[in-house]
């Protein structure tokens, strides 16, 4: 089983998290990141899971997190968000990246973060 949910910063952004796929909250990417990542995944309709993932049919680029040591996340107790800084500089159209009307699979990143400082961090580069 998978502990880590990059979802819960992604969510209310522009990005394919896995669904689609039978490895759903363990991945990350948009056809917008091509040539900036190698790994790679094709979000599908899978009855009784996402019929309509984001980019369906559509090759992603991004972030594999099924390897990463989640015992180390745990012991850091804080949230990583290395992934969604990565991503957001990475994109081609930083312009979409949280706008939360492209999808129905997204609400805005303030509902999930709580706040609306956390959009303007990101897109001003803090780390």
């Amino acid at each position: 089983m998978y502990y880590i949910l990059p979802h819960v910063c992604s969510k209310g952004t522009y990005l394919n998290h896995g669904r689609g796929t039978y490895t759903p909250f363990t991945i990350l990417g948009s056809p917008k990141l091509k040539d900036k990542h190698k790994f790679n995944f094709t979000p599908e309709g899978i009855n009784g899971m996402t019929e309509k993932p984001i980019f369906k049919g559509q090759v992603c680029y991004g972030i594999d997190l099924r390897n990463f040591n989640v015992d180390k996340l745990r012991q850091e107790k804080r949230i990583n968000l290395s992934w969604i800084i990565e991503l957001y500089k990475a994109h081609l159209d930083k312009a979409k990246i949280f706008d939360s009307s492209l999808s129905n699979e997204m609400s805005p990143i303030e509902y999930h973060i709580g706040s609306g400082l956390f959009r303007e961090q990101i897109i001003n580069g803090v780390t």
